[in-house]
């Protein structure tokens, strides 16, 4: 008897083939339980990398934000420096300041508004930028029209970016970051401002060299700057034709034109007085010398000792007081001057005049030491 054969379609011999296969037994389970498994790894993955781009992100949102409240801050700081420093009759210099201000500020806004991150994975965060941009050119038309005086509605939106912002740092967990104040200052009113502080009208060509509790200045009067020297309050100036002399700590030196540094050093002294073309008058261990800049002595020394009370010096010699009268010697060729035959107090000398007052009358006399001609 024969067999029966019975033909079967493709896809049920392939089934039938994998149920009688025992290696195929439970497969399909275990690609499911793959599948799944793989989701897991890729979301624990990707859920670190999202928030890593997302708190970059805010990082750029918050330096762009530093920068525009910078510049806010500071052009209103700067406007306010304008307003102080005018008098009546600088109002068009006020307001050109202000003016170039906000040209300034407007540029640098627009920089700003293209710097911000284009798309972000994020709805709170797209809101933050949208909310900047909308500060930012709501700024833009506020100082196109006054640069002092921002709208409600700028004020307004300034506070919500600033709320938005805090909610931002907190989700992200990220910082707010640090300013260079340097790089986000405005310098289009520098020249105003210049302009303003000069304490004349013309130029003067004039430095003053002051001495305060903290040390000595140097003002510049054309450019309205005031600088430190690195010199300590305890030192004496004395200026001797274009030179600059110090003496600190019983040293005497030869400063630099801007005064700043040590200066050249020049030896010891108890007192100097200003000679002609820039030389002085040094006196130290009972003896003077008449010296020039480089420290070398033109003539002297000689003892002080018997020349009277040296009070000041010219371009002929020392002026000393001594009971009979003033009179102005030159302690190494012995050649005196007679500037007042009656006792009398010096108020200053310079030059070749002596300004003097009589001890009785009180009357300031300028007396002219190569004439003696006499001016009360």
């Amino acid at each position: 008897m024969g067999t029966d054969l019975e033909v079967l379609p493709m896809d049920v011999a392939e089934s039938a083939r994998e149920l009688a296969d025992p290696r195929t037994v439970g497969c399909r389970p275990r690609w499911s339980l793959c599948v799944v498994i793989a989701l897991l790894v890729s979301g624990l993955v990707a859920f670190p990398l999202r928030v890593a781009v997302l708190r970059s992100d805010t990082g750029r949102i918050d330096g762009v934000w530093s920068q525009v409240s910078a510049m806010n801050n500071g052009r209103a700081a700067l406007i306010e420096q304008l307003q102080a420093l005018a008098v009546p009759g600088d109002e068009s210099a006020v307001m050109g300041g202000e003016r170039a201000l906000a040209a300034e500020e407007i540029s640098r806004l627009k920089r700003l508004d293209r710097s911000l991150p284009g798309l972000i994975p994020d709805t709170g965060l797209t809101r933050l930028r949208n909310r900047i941009r909308s500060a930012i050119r709501l700024e833009v038309a506020d100082l196109q029209v006054t640069p002092t005086d921002p709208s409600r509605s700028t004020l307004a939106t300034f506070l919500a970016v600033g709320d938005l912002l805090d909610a931002a740092r907190r989700r992200f967990h990220a910082g707010g970051l640090p300013v260079n104040v340097d790089a986000t200052r405005l310098h289009a009113a520098d020249q105003a401002l210049t302009a303003l502080n000069r304490l004349a009208d013309r130029p003067t060509g004039v430095r003053l060299a002051v001495t305060t509790s903290e040390g000595v200045h140097v003002v510049d009067l054309d450019a309205g700057r005031d600088d430190a020297t690195g010199l300590t309050s305890d030192t004496q100036l004395i200026v001797a034709g274009r030179n600059v002399f110090a003496v600190v700590q019983g040293r005497l030196a030869l400063l630099p034109a801007d005064l700043r540094g040590p200066g050249r050093p020049l030896g010891p002294v108890t007192r100097v007085l200003p000679g002609r073309d820039g030389t002085v008058w040094v006196i130290a261990g009972g003896m003077v010398r008449h010296v020039d800049s480089s420290g070398i002595t033109l003539s002297g020394p000689v003892r002080t000792e018997g020349l009277g009370n040296i009070s000041g010096a010219t371009d002929a010699g020392l002026v000393v007081q001594v009971l009979t009268g003033i009179r102005v010697i030159d302690p190494v060729t012995a050649s005196a001057h007679a500037v007042a035959a009656t006792p009398g107090v010096v108020l200053a000398a310079a030059g070749d005049t002596v300004a003097w007052a009589g001890q009785q009358t009180q009357e300031v006399h300028l007396t002219s030491v190569s004439t003696g001609r006499d001016r009360l």
